[in-house]
């Protein structure tokens, strides 16, 4: 019934159209007290995984690897996301954040962004988007960088379930319409028919469990209405999970 006024096409079909896209993967190395934390959750992981070998774990056992799993992601990103709740009040007053104090939180990803973004959004005036799944990593990363985009009046939002519609709805007009707002922190690929195509370069701190959705996060930059080669970044810390 639709065939008549509708064209659809399979996003092979349209690949021809779309502006070149690179992936690139950066290594990024962990601080002792990084890998001192995340290599502690081997020993429990691999037990589990032994039973696995001669049972199916039970409920609560796959729960429990999943959780193990879990604490060694949050703490690849940073020690100061795996200690949020502690780490984050002794933040919140901090508006120009010493070299020492950001190498204090053991987030080699922090300061990363902290060298890279300023070339993108403030000499180059590029638009990027930054997904993770944590809106804890998310918060960090705008902490890291925050000032530097200030002092040259460049704004960050945020894209994330915590905020209500209304506000993701203005977060997202603004990304694309206002050419000061050049940062748009993500935590997931948003709804159907997000467009993030303002945005030629795209940054995954921490990679999904399901690479189709990862797929689909760079995607909302690079389709259909992109007109820029697109780069996109994953910051995957070595020797992890």
């Amino acid at each position: 019934r639709l065939s008549g006024c509708m064209l659809r096409r399979r996003r092979s079909e349209v690949l021809e159209d779309l502006p070149p896209r690179t992936d690139t993967t950066i290594p990024m190395p962990m601080t002792p007290e990084q890998t001192q934390e995340h290599d502690a959750l081997d020993p429990p992981i691999r037990k589990l995984l032994a039973i696995r070998r001669r049972r199916p774990l039970t409920p609560s056992e796959f729960l429990r690897l999943m959780t193990l799993m879990l604490k060694q992601r949050v703490i690849s990103n940073g020690l100061a996301q795996f200690q949020f709740t502690e780490v984050w009040p002794q933040l919140q007053s901090v508006t120009r954040p010493a070299p020492e104090l950001l190498k204090s939180l053991s987030s080699p990803k922090l300061l990363e962004l902290r060298e890279i973004l300023p070339q993108l959004c403030i000499q180059q005036e590029r638009k990027v988007v930054i997904f993770s799944q944590f809106r804890r990593m998310l918060v960090l990363a705008d902490f890291a960088v925050r000032d530097l985009l200030a002092d040259a009046g460049v704004r960050a939002v945020f894209f994330t379930g915590q905020e209500k519609l209304p506000r993701r709805t203005q977060n997202l007009v603004d990304f694309h319409d206002d050419p000061a707002t050049r940062v748009l922190f993500a935590s997931d690929a948003g709804g159907v028919g997000l467009n993030l195509t303002a945005a030629d370069y795209v940054f995954i701190l921490d990679p999904w469990w399901n690479p189709a959705a990862e797929a689909q996060a760079v995607d909302r930059t690079h389709r259909i209405g992109q007109t820029r080669s697109v780069f996109a970044y994953r910051l995957i810390a070595k020797d992890t999970v």
